[in-house]
């Protein structure tokens, strides 16, 4: 049941943070309805979460979810004395995580259990780096650095916004810094009764690949959709009843809560779809089909491509080989091949590599159509060897992975290569 924060738990979770601990809790389950927010999470002091989808996770995997959105079943605030909660929201929805009672075995679940231990994870890291934070300056950092979503500011339904957990822990640090997020847009409309209300945005090839993921939030209120009378509400919904749809010349996505799936009271609309043609996308609100007919206003929170703040692709060196041969009678000339691949091992064309020779003496080539350029120096009769490593390399667009150079023939290790004299 919802609580004003003085309940026995809520009390016992203001002691423990009194008395120096974080605690950090779940808002509960209880859906899209205002005043769900549950004990402890309803406790003053409590760090509460709400539960979000995430959006980085690559299309094969069980726990991808194509968010970012709020889950439908994250409680909402108010507190039952009109405090704003959740607090933050974690990622929530399809979570991969150790399964209870085994040694091996792993589940994907969902729930606001599973947003809140990466909210308690990055308060420990907060208080390693400042171990005299209190719960106050930790649930500011937490809260100062969380993307806003919903209207400006904290709310009661994503809180102080998407928890941005390297930003957090960066600041605490003395530094900055903050972790991809897809571009967030907040819309609000109004949809006539027995009218429809739409809106369109354009996608670039570089926006592919990350999930469209839109919350539509209605303004209305719970009601009693199957009355048992003495027996009570079998059913509630709520009023007005709005659905919507996703398209881009045909329908690529529809939420019609609550009939449909990913729903509870059906204040919360959800759309959810990675795409990959670029083009303009449409997303249309509209009153239920079989309803009254009944329109209302209602909000939008659009996440999309280009994902802002996002690391370059790496590269790194794919094949390091050698040879040499002789120029003179005293004189040997050594030669380096060196093969730049991005991250899907594919050659990089114009990548400048840098690198020094024995006797530091620094030499630099660019990669050609075959992701490939050569380096050499001349080197006395007198000696057996000499090495070449690479120290750097820059390509427009890519970020130097260093720590992913390998050679295939097994003769460096990608980074340092040792050219023997010619026979």
């Amino acid at each position: 049941m919802p609580s004003d924060g003085q309940d026995a738990l809520s009390l016992a979770v203001d002691a423990a943070t009194a008395a120096g601990k974080i605690v950090v809790a779940a808002a509960g389950n209880s859906g899209d309805g205002a005043g769900t927010i549950t004990s402890p999470g309803s406790a003053t002091t409590a760090i509460t979460v709400g539960a979000a989808a995430e959006w980085s996770a690559v299309p094969s995997a069980p726990y991808r979810s194509e968010g970012p959105y709020l889950a439908p079943f994250s409680s909402r605030g108010p507190t039952a004395d009109d405090r704003i909660k959740p607090d933050v929201v974690a990622p929530g929805v399809t979570v991969g995580a150790a399964k209870a009672r085994s040694t091996s075995t792993y589940v994907v679940e969902s729930g606001t259990s599973m947003a809140t231990p990466f909210v308690a994870g990055t308060a420990a890291l907060l208080r390693q780096l400042q171990p005299t934070w209190t719960q106050t300056e930790v649930r500011a950092a937490i809260e100062g650095t969380a993307v806003d979503a919903g209207p400006v500011g904290k709310d009661n339904d994503w809180g102080a916004g998407l928890i941005d957990g390297y930003a957090a822990v960066a600041q605490a640090a003395g530094a900055t810094g903050a972790a991809p997020f897809p571009l967030h847009r907040r819309i609000t409309g109004s949809v006539a009764d027995n009218g429809s209300w739409s809106t369109s945005f354009d996608l670039s090839p570089g926006d592919l690949g990350v999930p469209i993921a839109a919350t539509i939030t209605t303004q209305g209120s719970v009601v009693c959709v199957i009355d048992l009378g003495p027996l009570g509400c079998f059913q509630y919904g709520f009023a007005p009843d709005l659905d919507a749809e996703l398209s881009s010349g045909f329908s690529l996505a529809t939420s019609t809560c609550p009939a449909g799936d990913e729903c509870t009271n059906g204040r919360q609309e959800t759309l959810h779809f990675t795409p990959t043609e670029a083009g303009t996308y449409t997303i249309t609100v509209f009153p239920a089909v079989g309803g009254d007919g009944s329109g209302g206003s209602f909000a939008i929170d659009l996440f999309t491509g280009p994902v802002a703040g996002a690391p370059a692709p790496g590269a790194h060196v794919g094949d390091l080989d050698r040879s040499s041969q002789w120029v003179t009678t005293n004189r040997w000339r050594a030669k380096t091949t060196i093969e730049v691949h991005d991250a899907a091992h594919a050659p990089v064309v114009g990548a400048l590599v840098t690198g020094t020779w024995t006797g530091n003496t620094t030499e630099s080539c660019t990669t050609g159509a075959t992701g490939r350029c050569s380096v050499t120096k001349r080197f006395p009769s007198s000696r057996a060897s000499a090495v070449f490593t690479v120290t750097m390399m820059q390509a427009s667009g890519y970020a130097y992975r260093s720590a992913a150079n390998h050679d295939p023939d097994g003769n460096s290790n990608g980074t340092k290569i040792t050219v023997p004299r010619p026979a």
